[in-house]
């Protein structure tokens, strides 16, 4: 009997500890997004993205930023890739041309991304927020760019957004980061 109640007692233990440690990480995102939210990054857009990544379970604050730029460097990894599929389309002139565009953009914001995770991983801040403000303007570039025809639209205007977004959650990630 003791056995059992020894047994029991230890495997209830350890589900709070693991019940514990996944609130306090759930706790982290939703603080860490709470801070870094703004008219640029919507807060649910934070949480869901955060959450995705299963390495946010178990970070800290630091740990989180870095989450937060391998999103970006897997969504301009992938956007740019969609692009090239796009190339590969019959389009009318202005539009291909804009796509031309954003393929060059977006094979320099992977760059950039790359860049700053590197920098982000020497605590080189300034470098992360000079790299990311990069990626942020190529894809704001890459979208401006079709409506300077009107009743033009950009194929591409879920992905620009989802890069803009995930940028200014790491330029907003960093900033706190740095200044703690």
């Amino acid at each position: 009997m003791n056995r059992a109640l020894c047994t029991f007692s230890l495997v209830l233990a350890s589900s709070l500890v693991l019940l514990h440690a996944e609130s306090a990480a759930n706790d982290i995102v939703v603080d860490t997004c709470k801070k870094v939210s703004s008219r640029d990054l919507s807060y649910d857009f934070c949480v869901q993205a955060i959450r995705s990544d299963p390495k946010s379970r178990t970070a800290d604050l630091r740990g989180l930023g870095l989450v937060a730029l391998n999103l970006l460097e897997r969504n301009v990894t992938s956007t740019g890739s969609y692009v090239q599929q796009l190339l590969k389309r019959k389009w009318d002139r202005f539009v291909r041309v804009r796509l031309s565009d954003c393929s060059e953009l977006y094979s320099e914001a992977v760059l950039h991304t790359r860049e700053s995770i590197e920098a982000y991983r020497a605590k080189r801040y300034p470098d992360v927020q000079n790299w990311l403000s990069m990626v942020d303007t190529a894809a704001d570039t890459c979208e401006s760019q079709f409506k300077e025809k009107p009743g033009a639209s950009s194929p591409l205007t879920k992905q620009n957004g989802d890069a803009m977004q995930l940028g200014a959650l790491g330029l907003n990630m960093v900033a706190i980061i740095a200044g703690s």
